[in-house]
């Protein structure tokens, strides 16, 4: 059997990609290539599209006997081997088939098939087709020199049904990477579900971007037939929800019924009216349609519910974005539960290991400290950076005390910490002592929507322990990120006079050969087109 990885070894695995200098913007980014899977007469496909990968799928094809290309939850990746596998699709006849998403550079491979359709496995409003112009995959910068040869495919394979328009809207409109035209699944969604939509940048609200009422994805050809095929996907693809890197560890069905009462007592620490409304609410969100998820408050009462998510991710992100933003009652949370499923006490977890941890925190390694202090930056800024997050950051903030590895340790095995706050992406570890805010380095462009982030921002540090002679310290995934740039200047802006930034981050602390913790957020600053309550 094989031995199960440290935490340590996990995030160095995980921050492969850093440590070779690559932006790690993609949510558990994988590094390699896609997983190729055939099964009899179809292959299936997943994950990031890599520039080895048109070798891969050309050795398949040689193989013969295939009959279809099924693409599973890929973020898209490598623009050139996007079109020469799509063109290797398209000449040999084969169908495509999308179960979960399928973006960017993966859309190109689907539309190259003779027969296209949407395929089950995951759930509706999660199945879909994203179209984007080209960007550099290193800096993440908007780049339209390629676009003519993505416009010219989609032409040639959409047809008559073409809309030069909309495309080129995907292709040429976007301020950031992020950027995209999503079309939902044709055959399991209602009218209103299938409507496609473009929204400039990723950080646009659903509010502002655009529908294209009137269209869906067989109107506009990117599908060849309205119905959606059914099919088995192999099990390493199929849905499986994991929090972080931990899977939900007991199935809410199997629980006596005194397991909600219990859970609900825990989420109000014994106020008796909100064990009263919550225990109600509770054993009816139990009923709720998937994909569902519960928090509770972590040192202060409350809760938050939702149910008919996208996905359970989704789901889990914002049952605890209820939870933090309750009305006159801002508060950390935690995730209990899942459609049928709890969640492990994550927190609890990373409390238990940051104390056993910081006891014999070993010296960071000499020749990575040094690295880190020699690595390039920009100059120094004062303002937010909106949109896209990835790029070379600067080597000082004004008004903010920049941290490196070695100062950091010492303080955090100190008597007296700072409070370190994670706002980085969702790589499954964390440093000691750190509380993790979901999307916490935001910068809006919509100044309302971003008025309305700061004041939550603003009420998550003071629910940490943000106290006014307490230090501040704001680190990201690596040093190649802005969210942490944003929140220690965020910080720095509502008047907190001790804010720190640690540059290098999760990557530096991790190739210093220094230990890390499980993660989880205690707060989500920002959930898309939910609102502030």
């Amino acid at each position: 059997m094989r031995p199960a990885l440290s935490w340590r070894e996990r995030a160095r695995s995980r921050l492969a990609a850093v440590m070779l200098g690559l932006a790690a913007a993609l949510p558990a980014a994988d590094t390699g290539a896609m997983t190729v899977v055939r099964e009899g007469t179809t292959l299936f496909a997943t994950g990031l599209v890599a520039d080895d990968d048109f070798v891969r799928f050309k050795t398949a094809f040689a193989e013969g006997g295939l009959q279809r290309v099924v693409f599973v939850n890929s973020p898209g990746g490598d623009l050139w081997t996007g079109l020469q596998v799509g063109r290797l699709i398209r000449d040999a006849g084969l169908e495509t088939r999308v179960s979960g998403y399928c973006h960017s550079a993966c859309s190109i491979m689907f539309l190259g098939g003779r027969d296209r359709r949407f395929a089950t496995g995951f759930p509706p409003r999660a199945t879909m087709i994203g179209l984007h112009g080209p960007h550099n995959r290193i800096t993440r910068s908007v780049s339209t020199e390629a676009a003519p040869q993505i416009y010219a495919f989609y032409r040639m394979q959409m047809g008559e049904r073409f809309h030069s328009g909309i495309i080129n809207q995907a292709l040429y409109d976007l301020k950031d990477a992020a950027g995209m035209l999503r079309v939902r699944d044709t055959g399991r969604n209602p009218v209103e579900d299938q409507v496609p939509w473009f929204c400039p940048a990723g950080t646009t609200p659903l509010a502002q971007c655009e529908r294209h009422v009137g269209h869906d994805a067989y109107t506009l050809g990117l599908v060849t037939e309205r119905e959606t095929q059914a099919l088995e996907l192999p099990p390493a693809m199929r849905a499986n929800f994991s929090f972080y890197g931990v899977r939900p560890n007991q199935a809410i069905t199997s629980l006596q019924d005194s397991a909600p009462s219990s859970l609900a007592g825990y989420g109000c620490e014994g106020a008796s009216l909100c064990a009263v409304m919550a225990l109600p609410e509770w054993r009816q969100w139990r009923e709720l349609e998937p994909h569902r998820a519960f928090a509770i408050g972590v040192g202060r009462r409350g809760y938050g519910g939702v149910h008919r998510a996208d996905d359970p991710w989704s789901a889990a992100a914002r049952a605890l974005y209820l939870c933090n933003h309750a009305r006159n009652n801002p508060k950390l949370c935690r995730l209990v539960a899942v459609d049928d499923h709890l969640v492990p006490d994550l927190q609890a977890q990373a409390q238990q290991r940051t104390r056993a941890v910081l006891q014999a925190l070993p010296a960071p390694d000499a020749q990575a400290l040094q690295e880190e202090r020699d690595e390039s930056g920009g100059a120094p800024v004062s303002t937010l950076r909106t949109g896209d997050a990835g790029g070379l950051t600067p080597r000082a903030l004004e008004g903010v005390t920049r941290w490196d590895t070695a100062t950091l340790a010492q303080a955090l095995a100190g008597p007296q910490p700072p409070l370190l706050v994670d706002v980085g992406g969702i790589v499954d570890a964390m440093l000691p002592g750190a509380v993790h805010f979901l999307r916490g380095g935001l910068a809006l462009a919509d100044a309302a929507a971003d008025k309305a982030f700061d004041e939550r921002f603003r009420r998550m540090l003071e629910a940490a322990g943000a106290l006014p002679g307490r230090p501040l310290v704001f680190y990201g995934d690596h040093s190649w990120n802005w969210w942490a740039v944003n929140a220690a200047l965020r910080a720095r802006a509502a008047g907190h006079a001790q804010v720190g930034w640690y540059r290098g981050g999760l990557a530096a602390w991790v190739k210093a050969g220094l230990p890390v913790v499980p993660k989880s957020p205690s707060a989500v600053l920002h959930v898309g087109p939910v609102v502030d309550r």
